[in-house]
């Protein structure tokens, strides 16, 4: 038996003892951690936690042999990368997601958009891959890498299989083991609904739920008999995610992300418009669309993207005279300023070059 909550180790092996449980005349012995099914159970840590590290850590060497393979057959269009992704990696990264994610998608979708790299191991591992799989350098916002790889994020693919999983046992017969398991949920879930102090983690898990999904955007309540469909809970998850993209983009230190999603990509923030760009899947060699990718994204080695490395040092944009456009003759028409260009499968949007 494993009580969860406890401070140490040797707090909640006490606690097992003082409880002194038994079982068809058996006392239940206690234990710090457990494996069921491959997810990790930990004492002193909360589900999402030490599943996402353990589900990251067996995903880290599903990476590297998928990452391997691909290379050793040559495999380079990025259609193809994805979908094995997808079936080789993220299958395992966010194996049983629906049972210990909701917590982490909950804090997920309540980060800022510019906050940096995800603390939790499990979206940094999926950040990595997709990073990797565009030829994209850490300072890359994760934002701009998910839209041009046409990905969800990871907090949203986890509340879709959640939701998914809950309609099915809102769907139950009367007295299964489904049904039990779903009255239970929701009878934990109202019992600690004035504890408003309670942190997230340690609530239970369909309060969990119900708060990701509202963080989300998403209309749910655990007494409703129609639960949202899973496509509902994505479109209304991703219009959120757009929203506060939109507003993160507005923001005078966000000009990264303001030249991808205002200059390059306008349309990916409207409903309908987030997916993966044409040239993804047209281009099919990595190399031939790579510094593609670094001009649509703003991390190529013009000077209007190496300038803003300089932090204060910095020009204004308008002086960041490139010397290639200049020794070429741009600067007798435009002074070797960046200028737009179309941008390809960018439906007539522009990327700046320089």
């Amino acid at each position: 038996m494993l009580l969860f909550g406890a401070e140490t180790t040797e707090a909640a092996s006490q606690l097992v003892r003082r409880a002194r449980l038994l079982y068809a005349g058996q006392r239940l012995e206690g234990t710090d951690s457990f494996k069921y099914l491959g997810v990790l159970f930990h004492s002193t840590q909360p589900i999402g936690e030490s599943a996402a590290g353990a589900r990251a850590g067996v995903a880290r060497f599903a990476a590297a042999a998928f990452e391997g393979r691909c290379a050793e057959l040559g495999l380079e269009a990025a259609r193809l990368l994805l979908l094995l992704y997808h079936s080789l990696v993220d299958s395992t990264l966010s194996y049983c997601a629906a049972v210990w994610a909701p917590g982490l998608a909950c804090t997920a979708a309540r980060r800022p958009i510019s906050s940096g790299s995800a603390p939790y191991a499990a979206e940094q591992q999926h950040h990595r891959t997709m990073r990797r799989l565009l030829g994209l350098p850490q300072r890359a916002p994760i934002a701009t890498i998910l839209a041009e790889a046409g990905e969800l994020p990871l907090y949203i693919t986890w509340l879709i299989s959640a939701a998914r999983l809950w309609r099915t046992a809102t769907q139950a017969p009367a007295g299964s083991l489904l049904g039990l398991a779903l009255q239970e949920a929701r009878s934990l879930a109202a019992g600690c609904a004035d504890e408003r102090q309670l942190a997230t983690a340690k609530q239970p898990w369909a309060a969990q739920l119900q708060q990701a999904m509202q963080a989300a955007g998403v209309e749910f309540s655990l007494d409703s008999r129609d639960p949202p469909q899973p496509e509902a809970v994505r479109r209304a998850a991703l219009r959120r995610y757009q929203q506060r993209v939109a507003t993160t983009a507005q923001q005078p230190r966000a000009s990264q992300l303001r030249h991808y999603f205002v200059v390059v990509r306008s349309s990916c923030l409207e409903d309908g418009g987030y997916g993966r760009p044409a040239y993804i899947e047209a281009v099919r060699e990595r190399h031939c669309r790579l510094a593609l990718t670094e001009l649509r994204t703003g991390v190529h080695w013009g000077a209007e993207a190496r300038e803003r490395l300089l932090g204060p040092a910095r020009r204004p944009l308008a002086e960041r005279f490139c010397p290639h456009c200049l020794h070429a003759g741009g600067g007798a028409a435009s002074g070797g300023r960046p200028t737009a260009v179309p941008a390809a499968g960018g439906n007539g949007s522009t990327a700046a070059a320089s």
